[in-house]
């Protein structure tokens, strides 16, 4: 779909939708961000469209790129990224170069085009852009000195930077006009029909259901034999990127939480009884009562239907054999809940039932406690342990930062070990390999960050202390590297027999279940055979493939048989051989909010498609002229300066030397 979507958008159709849409845009409000200002001092890295963005820009770009890409990874899956090496062989430097020349020459594509469609910003956008960018963060008012300031810095006059802003909200307006062509992304539903072909054809796939008699014959059916030397070598050969060492570090840590420092706090029994006391009467306060009432003026009314309640009726049927409303349902109630009267009596109630008639404020008040939710109170040696960590907690925490601080001290004047025994820290030496069991080292924690600090760290070099969970804290070195090699044929012969094992089980499984379906071909051979080999024949109705999976039966053979078919494959309990007794096309009405579902998944793609192809169109106005060494060079130092924020630096561009403030506002405007 996607070549068919470029060739429209650059053919005279195409240009014309290109057209519309800056029509379209010509009526709305435009809010947009800055580009960086360029320098004449700095090497020209790209060309586009007669526009030169330098060196610096680029750079400044990337940083902001790489800053981005390793708080997702961070918060994502728990990988900080420390390290050139990181970014290499997780293929970011790559992606963050292609990403920063995208966005940089879609900046001057756009402008230009803007420029040729006579879009404009109107005043009350370039207002609300310049308040917003120089509006101090302390006061929140706009501040005219920081504006001033900023722009003496650059170089600017104030009609030349509005001119220049101006420019950029028209062209950041334009990139950003076909977000929402057929798909509002803030709602997340289809805002204009999309070809339902493809979104037909996965329904129909997907939601077919199916009834289904099956038998598995059991793994135990075939012997195995023993391998020899030969064929567990021939496996190692053929496919010796399954059988690496991974690569394993030492290193030399302290790893702590609060909680590994109580037992050494003392706490006395005359604090333990106070803290359980105060459990206690937290308990005996959190009883709740659930319970339904109803206020009469007559008592003899009132009281009839207690009686009657009393009597095993039901609450509301003797309310409506009274002629009165319905009881209301309270529901879950706490001890201070309600008016006095009304309070009292039922956090009175220890035993569900109809409590004795209430009178408050002239009325008469029935109330039925239908269920009674007490917390179970555990005895003062059962919570002993609870109420020591409550009492030490906060001095635990504050110790082991204390500790820290005073280690942070010592750690650049004396060895890990010596710091750590001044500081009365444990140390934790060990060996980690970078995945499998021995990944788990006894005395280190499980956790992603340790484990990316591990194997991101410099040999020889403390690290900066660290946090880890909620109130962990960790630092460590790393003293040796065994880097990722190729397994012996010793350390690799357990699993090269398992492999073994496994493979020739299928293989025997699956001609043992080929001969079977071979001559079972329709319902009556399928339950002759089941009856002879001795097999329990399983049913299932009305199952979709994806309800299927968790019965271990297997759904691709079963995927677009027709009733009456006989089908089979190996799973994990062994080769089943599955009589389709049943199969119907998905149902757009029963499962009408699978199939808006669906449908709502392509019309995004399809929107994310025209947008490409949109703004590629644009792209393909101007001419391009890429300096590779240039744009090399800036990527790397947008690395450099990201490195440099991250380990505590004030993360500014360096450029042969020579180091550069941030310029201006700079936000991307994520072209």
């Amino acid at each position: 779909m996607m070549g068919g979507l470029r060739a429209f958008a650059q053919s005279i159709a195409g240009k014309a939708v290109l057209v519309l849409l800056a029509v379209l845009l010509l009526g709305s409000g435009i809010v947009g961000s800055i580009s960086l200002f360029t320098s004449s001092r700095v090497s020209t890295g790209i060309n586009a469209g007669g526009e030169r963005i330098n060196e610096l820009e680029i750079a400044t770009e990337a940083r902001n790129s790489f800053y981005q890409v390793a708080q997702s990874f961070e918060t994502q899956l728990g990988v900080p990224l420390t390290t050139a090496q990181q970014f290499e062989d997780f293929g970011l430097l790559t992606s963050v170069k292609g990403s920063t020349e995208d966005r940089m020459v879609n900046q001057v594509a756009f402008q230009a085009q803007a420029d040729q469609l006579g879009v404009t910003a109107s005043e009350p956008d370039l207002a609300a852009y310049v308040q917003s960018i120089f509006t101090d963060p302390v006061t929140g008012q706009f501040s005219e000195r920081r504006m001033s300031n900023s722009l003496a810095a650059q170089g600017l006059t104030e009609r030349a930077y509005l001119r220049d802003v101006a420019a950029e909200l028209s062209s950041t307006r334009l990139f950003s006009v076909a977000d929402d062509l057929v798909f509002d992304n803030e709602t997340r539903t289809p805002i204009a029909p999309v070809p339902d072909a493809v979104a037909m054809a996965e329904f129909n796939a997907r939601w077919a259901r199916y009834d289904i008699d099956y038998v598995a014959i059991s793994p135990d059916t075939v012997d195995v034999p023993e391998p020899t030397i030969e064929q567990l070598q021939q496996i190692l050969d053929e496919t010796p990127v399954a059988y690496q060492r991974p690569e394993y570090r030492a290193f030399t840590g302290i790893f702590l939480t609060p909680a590994d420092l109580i037992d050494s706090i003392e706490v006395t029994d005359e604090d333990l009884q106070a803290t359980y006391d105060d459990y206690v009467a937290r308990a005996e306060v959190s009883t709740q009562w659930a319970y339904k009432q109803l206020s009469l003026d007559d008592r003899e009314l009132a009281q009839s239907i207690v009686d009657a309640v009393r009597g095993g009726q039901r609450f509301e049927d003797a309310a409506t054999e009274a002629g009165v409303s319905a009881p209301n349902d309270v529901g879950l109630r706490p001890i201070t809940y309600g008016r006095e009267a009304i309070n009292a009596a039922f956090t009175a109630a220890t035993d569900t039932g109809m409590l004795d008639l209430v009178e408050d404020g002239g009325r008469f008040t029935l109330i039925e406690v239908y269920e009674i939710q007490k917390p179970e109170v555990q005895s003062f040696e059962d919570y002993r342990p609870t109420a020591r960590e409550i009492i030490a907690s906060p001095q635990a925490s504050t110790i082991l930062r204390a500790r820290f601080d005073e280690l942070d001290g010592l750690v650049g004047t004396m060895s890990l070990e010596d710091a750590a025994a001044q500081v009365d820290l444990p140390v934790v030496t060990g060996n980690m390999a970078q995945s499998g069991p021995d990944a788990r080292v006894e005395g280190v924690p499980t956790n992603a960050k340790i484990m990316g600090e591990v194997f991101s760290a410099t040999v020889g070099q403390t690290g900066f202390r660290n946090s880890f969970g909620e109130d962990g804290l960790f630092i460590l070195r790393v003293d040796g590297i065994e880097e990722t090699r190729p397994l012996t044929f010793d350390e690799a012969e357990a699993r090269l027999q398992i492999s073994f094992t496994e493979t020739t089980r299928r293989d025997l499984l699956s001609a043992l279940g080929e001969d079977v379906l071979a001559r079972t071909t329709d319902a009556e051979a399928f339950t002759a055979y089941a009856a002879e080999a001795g097999l329990t024949i399983e049913n299932r109705e009305g199952m979709t493939l994806t309800d299927l999976l968790r019965f271990s039966v297997p759904t691709e053979a079963i995927k677009g048989a027709e009733a009456g078919e006989v089908v089979g494959g190996v799973t994990n309990t062994g080769y089943n051989v599955v009589l389709v007794r049943e199969a119907r096309a998905a149902n757009a009405e029963l499962d009408a909010e699978a199939l808006a579902g669906i449908q709502a998944q392509f019309a995004f793609q399809y929107d994310d498609e025209l947008q490409r192809a949109y703004r590629e169109a644009v792209r393909a106005t101007v001419r391009i002229n890429i300096n590779d060494l240039i744009m090399d060079r800036a990527i790397t130092s947008g690395l450099n300066a990201y490195l440099d924020l991250r380990s505590g630096g004030d993360g500014q561009v360096r450029l042969d030397g020579r180091e550069y403030a941030d310029q201006g506002a700079n936000t991307s405007a994520g072209m």
